[in-house]
């Protein structure tokens, strides 16, 4: 189950990285300029990353992990 929902949870992202590019950049350069590539994002960085939260969210409400009717 947990492979499941873990391949699940990356393919997501990935589709719509490929589905709006444009998007994808916007999300990017709010991460490079925010965090850098020097590291990973945590939580303290998220207040300062509106755009990059609006997105998880878009694409968890897009493609859901587990059927609303569960």
């Amino acid at each position: 189950m947990y492979t499941i929902l873990s391949s699940a949870s990356t393919h997501c992202p990935a589709v719509a990285t490929l589905l709006y590019p444009e998007s994808a950049k916007r999300v990017q350069a709010e991460l490079d300029e925010v965090v850098g590539r020097n590291r990973m994002p945590t939580f303290a960085d998220q207040a300062h990353l509106p755009y990059f939260t609006a997105w998880i969210k878009e694409v968890e409400r897009r493609w859901p992990l587990v059927p609303a009717a569960v």
